[in-house]
């Protein structure tokens, strides 16, 4: 709790720093003592905030390749939760805050129903490239990514751009790489998605509707980038920028409609109704006793 001075006609701009102990959603409001006009003292507020994020793997393998392995560990601080495709469910998903997707074997009806469901629910999914690329993969990454994937290249190219404006390469942006070479990677002609990182006009990393591409072969020892310190950067911030596409927020003001299945209303009732009036201010909770809400 803490207390500023607005003066008349004017604004505060304040820092309130507060300690956050458990994973999930945060939330309070902000008050203005203003006994002339009550209805509008509160402004609330919520929002995600994890701090062990859970990141499920996809994959038929029994191990990850070492880079791979690494990024998980320093991002959630545990080891990598590898899932069969297999033994993957939509009830379990609920549980992971982002996925990444490597060395699935084929690409089923029933993994690529999994995958559409994640994308419609905002999930994030890292995909990432190895040796080998099945024909069923490459259309479904190529209509995924607005791509069209070609030959694996092996002549090694020098890095030379990252998205300045994006928020998982705007650090690195302006950095000199002293290793910049990628010397195993898919090549791709991209039409719509967002370039994060291209070497001599090749990508190298995509972002289309809060998915992520890595073109770069993550299993080779002949990209000397991997070994560059942008790159664990670029590692961390790609994870961040997923895990905060797994959960979504609406603001609304009183009056307008929410809509929902479920709903969970600032006093603590529980409706079904499909749209909901929100008739007083506070903090609505969207499909309440679901992991994701």
């Amino acid at each position: 709790e803490r207390f500023v001075t607005v003066p008349p006609k004017g604004t505060v701009n304040d820092v309130i720093p507060i300690e956050l102990r458990d994973d999930g959603w945060q939330q309070g409001y902000v008050e203005v003592v203003d006994e002339q006009q009550p209805r509008d003292n509160r402004a609330y507020f919520a929002f995600p905030f994890y701090s062990r994020p859970k990141i499920g793997v996809i994959t038929q393998a029994t191990g990850l390749p070492l880079i791979l392995d690494t990024m998980i560990r320093v991002y959630s601080g545990s080891a990598p939760l590898l899932i069969s495709p297999d033994q993957l469910s939509l009830a379990r998903t609920e549980a992971y805050q982002l996925f990444v997707v490597y060395d699935c074997g084929a690409l089923t009806p029933r993994l690529r129903d999994l995958l559409a469901s994640l994308a419609q629910r905002k999930v994030g999914v890292l995909y990432l490239l190895g040796d080998e690329l099945t024909a069923d993969w490459k259309s479904y990454l190529n209509s995924t990514f607005a791509i069209a994937l070609g030959a694996r290249g092996q002549k090694p190219v020098s890095i030379d751009f990252f998205h300045k404006h994006h928020y998982i390469t705007s650090l690195i942006s302006d950095k000199q790489l002293k290793h910049n070479l990628s010397g195993d990677f898919w090549q791709a002609d991209s039409k719509t998605s967002t370039t994060l990182v291209a070497a001599q006009g090749r990508p190298l990393a995509l972002e289309a509707d809060k998915k992520l591409l890595w073109l770069w072969n993550i299993d080779s020892s002949n990209n000397p980038v991997f070994v560059d310190p942008a790159f664990p950067v670029l590692a961390f911030r790609s994870f961040d920028y997923l895990a905060n596409t797994s959960v979504s927020e609406q603001e609304h003001k009183v009056g307008e409609t929410i809509t929902a299945d479920k709903l969970q209303l600032p006093d603590g009732e529980m409706v079904s109704s499909r749209r909901q009036i929100a008739n007083k201010p506070g903090v609505y909770v969207l499909e309440p006793g679901n992991p994701r809400s």
